[in-house]
């Protein structure tokens, strides 16, 4: 059987629209070619930080579609298939949505990303600039 490489795209920044992830399945596309094996797709799934903040049952739960995932790349031998294409999820969040989502993120989420933050032991705030230089932006 001929080498396979694919690429699983799970960027942990947290952007959760597919369209976010597109320059780094450009990447993909070409690494296989110079590490002398086939492309075999890539698996783009936005919206993974949150994974770590949840408890073991969440976890496990959010977890459940990228083991499914591996099942289909085993039967399949690549990611071109509709159930990897449905995994992406929203390629663009429309107006609305993303104003919610905005809006979540600068009071609900952010608590909750500082509070984790704290528990993994960061002493300063997540928005904060330690290398800024004073008066300049």
């Amino acid at each position: 059987m001929e080498k396979k490489f694919y690429g699983n795209l799970k960027r942990q920044g947290g952007f959760a629209e597919g369209c976010q992830y597109r320059c780094g399945e450009q990447f993909l596309k070409k690494l296989p070619g110079y590490l002398g094996c086939s492309y075999g797709g890539c698996l783009v799934k936005g919206d993974n930080f949150s994974i770590r903040l949840l408890n073991k049952e969440q976890q496990e739960k959010a977890t459940k579609p990228y083991e499914r995932m591996g099942e289909v790349f085993a039967i399949e031998h690549n990611f071109y298939g509709r159930e990897a294409r449905d995994f992406t999820g929203a390629e663009y969040y429309s107006l609305p949505e993303r104003i919610m989502v905005g809006m979540a993120f600068r009071t609900i989420v952010r608590r909750i990303f500082n509070r984790a933050a704290k528990s993994w032991g960061c002493k300063d705030k997540l928005d904060a600039k330690p290398y800024k230089v004073s008066g300049k932006t």
